[in-house]
Parts: structure tokens; sequence; C-alpha cells
């Protein structure tokens, strides 16, 4: 069983305007329960904001699952989502 999740978060720049540079700090603002289970990444441009039915960037994914107008707080709730959908519903926040 995979007991991390991947968060890819956009720095191209728009994203990165609309703030992403602020969300390459969440390794700092993790909770304990989730500091050793977030593979952190940047992307260069996850090309989804000329898509207007994406939402608005920010954008990050999160296991794959595209987030839009993302905050540091709405990727760690989809971070201990997509945890708690492999471990079975156990979800501890």
């Amino acid at each position: 069983m995979n007991t991390s999740v991947t968060v890819e978060i956009c720095t191209g720049t728009t994203c990165f305007v609309m703030g992403a540079g602020h969300l390459l700090n969440l390794s700092e603002e993790l909770p304990a329960r989730l500091k050793d289970r977030v593979d952190l990444r940047g992307a260069h441009c996850l090309g989804v904001c000329n898509d207007p039915q994406n939402g608005k960037p920010p954008f990050a994914r999160v296991d794959q699952k595209l987030l839009s107008d993302v905050s540091i707080e709405s990727i760690i709730a989809a971070c201990d989502r997509a945890l708690a959908d492999r471990e079975g519903g156990a979800h501890a926040i």
C-alpha cells in the first residue's frame, strides 16, 4: 500500500502570479501527521489554465487529481482525503 501522496504545484507564470509561489512553502505548513507522507513537487506548467472548465489558478494536483484556486489549507485537506481513501476511510484530522 502506498502511504504517501504526490502533490504537484503548478509554477507556470499565471499560477505563480496567482499565488503558487507561496504554495511551495507547503512542506513547512504541513501538520505532523502529513510531514513524512507528502511528496511535494513543483511543476513547470500543468497546462490546464487555458480551459475555464478547470477552474481558476493557482492549480495543483494531489495524486493526479486536479485542484483549482488552491490554498495550503485546501491542499492539506486533499492530502487527508487521498490518504483516507487508501486506508479505507480511517481519517483523523
